[in-house]
């Protein structure tokens, strides 16, 4: 016998309501009248844990959660689409991590993999806050790894949680990861590594994160990038032997640049079509960062494989009056060798 989907002479049943609004009380003498806790509340399958969780925001709600576990509901339960409870479990506010705390207290399995093999720990990290504010998913990634998460696992995509985390911005998680045993350099000559995804999307304080744990600064990866420009005609080309210095260039992350070039990444190293950073912050009109890298030795006279020059990168994306007077050869100086 399932929850009752509506009430009696039509309507949503009373339920629905008490989790919208997070009376417990009234929810607590609807628990009372079913016989079996995780019976489904839709076709899917679902149970009323997973339902409470989705609404879940803050105290009412962990109540409600405890009510539940208390009356047997299974912490592991997965859908008939195949996904599991804590894929309902929220993670935006600091409430979520006691309703995190109760799920991982009443037994759940914290290995189990989701629909793209994912597991909790990549789930959580995957979480992206345009506020920023990543207090409570730095918190729930502690229980996580206390609770025994796998830290150097990767999902369906070969992205592992410290990627995740490195490409949501996330520092407080990523250094969470590092110290729980993460790999920096984790499928960082298969896939992109985790510095790869900070420095593509400009996260400067996580690229020093992870280069200080070690990760390799010039592993390559297969990128994209506007084959020319205006995009909407010329499409994105797929690239192997992207650096993540090559990227940040491009991105016009100049922070990320300059901690990648002080660590060492050769700023001469093109990719597989012979795109080297310059070429990258010429594209953006970067002006600052293409005399950085100027100044790091970076050649100006270097030609991708279609014989384009930094240069004509930049007219062709129409930046050229920002960097040409850049670009010009000092009369009786060599690009360096």
């Amino acid at each position: 016998m399932g929850w009752p989907s509506h009430a009696v002479g039509g309507g949503r049943h009373d339920w629905a309501t008490y989790l919208e609004r997070g009376f417990v009380e009234p929810f607590r003498n609807a628990l009372r009248g079913m016989p079996e806790v995780d019976a489904p509340v839709d076709d899917g399958g679902r149970t009323m844990l997973m339902e409470v969780l989705t609404f879940a925001r803050g105290e009412p709600w962990l109540e409600i959660v405890n009510l539940l576990i208390g009356a047997g509901a299974d912490v592991n339960r997965r859908v008939s689409g195949g996904r599991l409870v804590w894929d309902f479990a929220p993670t935006s506010n600091p409430r979520c991590v006691e309703i995190w705390r109760a799920l991982i207290q009443s037994g759940l399995d914290v290995t189990t993999r989701g629909v793209k093999n994912e597991t909790a720990l990549m789930r959580v990290c995957s979480v992206y806050h345009g506020s920023g504010n990543y207090s409570s998913v730095e918190a729930i990634v502690r229980l996580l790894l206390d609770a025994g998460a796998e830290v150097n696992v990767v999902d369906q995509y070969q992205v592992s949680a410290l990627q995740s985390a490195a490409g949501s911005g996330n520092i407080k998680a990523v250094k969470v990861l590092l110290k729980g045993g993460a790999d920096p350099n984790l499928a960082a000559t298969s896939r992109r590594s985790a510095l790869f995804e900070a420095a593509v999307h400009g996260h400067a304080d996580v690229v020093q994160a992870l280069i200080q744990a070690g990760a390799q600064v010039d592993a390559v990866t297969l990128g994209s990038r506007l084959a020319s420009y205006p995009a909407f005609t010329a499409g994105i080309v797929d690239v192997e032997g992207v650096t993540p210095l090559i990227a940040a260039a491009e991105g016009g992350h100049f922070q990320a640049v300059r901690q990648l070039a002080d660590a060492g990444a050769d700023v001469n190293r093109a990719d597989a079509s012979g795109f080297a950073p310059l070429m990258g912050a010429a594209r953006t009109g970067h002006a600052k960062m293409a005399q950085f890298l100027l100044d790091r030795g970076a050649r100006r006279d270097a030609v991708d494989a279609s014989g384009r020059n930094a240069q004509k990168h930049a007219a062709e994306f129409q930046q050229l009056s920002e960097i040409a007077p850049l670009l010009k050869r000092t009369p009786g100086k060599a690009d360096p060798v």
